[in-house]
């Protein structure tokens, strides 16, 4: 066969697989997106999240100077910066890995309906930057990979993006508010006081480099390992029907090197322990399951040897 006869027939059959490829996978990429969102983090002056859970009563989440809040209901509290910036993150460019589904009746296998997604809106003051709703998470053991299904508001397909999104839009409201309790560096700290009702009350403090109370040597590893067990503490019990009295049951104050003094309250509340710290002045927390009042509130007899 001539040479020429040849490259033909190969070309025309290139040509058949090209348009044969079209035409039976063009109704699952015809409207395949490049992005699911393009958010300039700037930009952002709110975002406002119906969970799974909480469908009814919107999450809040506003830009005030250059800081945020969070609203839900009648309660506004300081926002938590880490989770703020994980969602800005992920909004920035939500890119779609693969198109799983184009129609509606899939909608409720990925959680991406109205009553099953988590839907996120994402605002310019009045202009509206995003509008997604974020349904299922999926981890595939062979790869090792996250990803989770989202789709447009308005629109009929799903998507898979890459990541464990949920974690940063499908929470419960106290997992929005800033949570910090307590966050120390022990190699800065020089002393504690600590005051305590009737006649427990002392001092630790620290003398050529060596910790005592009341001229007593302490236990040098008793009191590592003490300040080890309060050196990052972020709590999410929040009690925010608690009423303040005029004065702590309980209280300690932190003093050290390169930082401010901080301020520990704790106070009685019938049968229940609340404490307050300097570091988040605005949020009253009830023990729950950290146990901070039993971490900081020891009897000296545990740091002396």
């Amino acid at each position: 066969m001539h040479r020429n006869s040849i490259l033909l027939i190969v070309f025309g059959v290139l040509i058949a697989i090209y348009f044969g490829n079209k035409y039976f996978s063009g109704n699952t990429n015809r409207n395949f997106r490049e992005e699911l969102t393009n958010v300039d983090s700037t930009k952002v002056t709110q975002i406002v999240i119906l969970t799974k859970t909480h469908q009814s009563e919107p999450i809040k989440i506003n830009k005030v100077n250059n800081s945020w809040e969070v609203t839900n209901g009648k309660i506004t509290d300081d926002a938590n910066k880490n989770g703020i910036k994980g969602m800005l993150l992920a909004l920035q460019s939500m890119v779609p890995k693969r198109l799983v589904a184009n129609s509606k009746d899939k909608w409720a296998q990925y959680e991406v309906s109205d009553s099953l997604g988590t839907k996120v809106k994402v605002f310019n003051k009045e202009h509206l930057l995003a509008d997604v709703i974020i349904g299922k998470f999926d981890f595939n053991q062979n790869t090792r990979t996250a990803s989770t299904y989202v789709r447009v508001t308005g629109e009929d397909e799903t998507y898979s993006v890459e990541g464990f999104l949920s974690s940063n839009f499908n929470k419960d409201f106290n997992n929005f508010r800033e949570g910090t309790f307590l966050k120390v560096e022990p190699g800065y700290l020089t002393g504690i006081r600590y005051d305590y009702p009737g006649d427990s009350s002392f001092v630790l403090n620290k003398v050529d480099d060596k910790w005592q109370i009341s001229g007593v040597a302490a236990d040098s590893a008793a009191v590592q390992k003490y300040f080890n067990g309060f050196k990052n503490l972020v709590k999410h019990d929040f009690a925010d029907d608690f009423k303040q009295p005029d004065k702590p049951t309980y209280s300690m104050t932190l003093s050290g090197n390169n930082m401010g003094d901080i301020t520990v309250d704790a106070y009685e509340s019938g049968d229940e322990i609340v404490l307050r710290s300097s570091m988040n002045t605005g949020a009253y927390f009830s023990k729950g399951s950290l146990d901070i009042f039993d971490k900081l509130f020891i009897d000296k007899d545990r740091l002396l040897k």
